[in-house]
């Protein structure tokens, strides 16, 4: 609720014992895993994140450059040993690697928080610092 990827209903209520519908569950998958970049060897940009949802989810190897993302960038198992190349972008939220090699543009001094997830054989940066999950 916090990041509003679940809101409640239109009359203000939440109810959290009512079964969930199918198109609730596509809302809710849609705004947590935000713009998909799922195309190997592809050079993205800002310009090609949706800009009404918060997050990104890398699944190829692939190269994102100028971009801000105001929610947090999930890197997935898609991945496996293969490399994600950020240059000059900046992670509001987290970076929670699941898969793949991280790499920053020397250049990018801003700061980043990484998360491993569980059972990830991973290594990044963060910034200038060196993360080997």
């Amino acid at each position: 609720m916090d990041k509003g990827i679940i809101t409640g209903y239109k009359d203000n209520t939440f109810k959290p014992t009512k079964v969930i519908t199918r198109a609730e569950l596509a809302k809710i998958l849609y705004y947590y895993l935000g713009t998909s970049l799922s195309t190997a060897g592809k050079a993205y940009t800002g310009s090609d994140l949706k800009s009404d949802t918060a997050n990104v989810t890398i699944s190829e190897s692939c190269t994102l450059s100028d971009a801000t993302i105001d929610g947090d960038l999930y890197l997935t198992e898609g991945l496996a040993s293969d490399a994600v190349q950020l240059n000059d972008v900046y992670v509001k939220g987290t970076i929670i690697v699941a898969g793949g090699t991280v790499t920053n543009d020397e250049y990018n001094e801003r700061p980043h928080r990484c998360v491993l997830a569980y059972g990830s054989p991973a290594a990044g940066y963060c910034g200038r610092r060196r993360y080997v999950f």
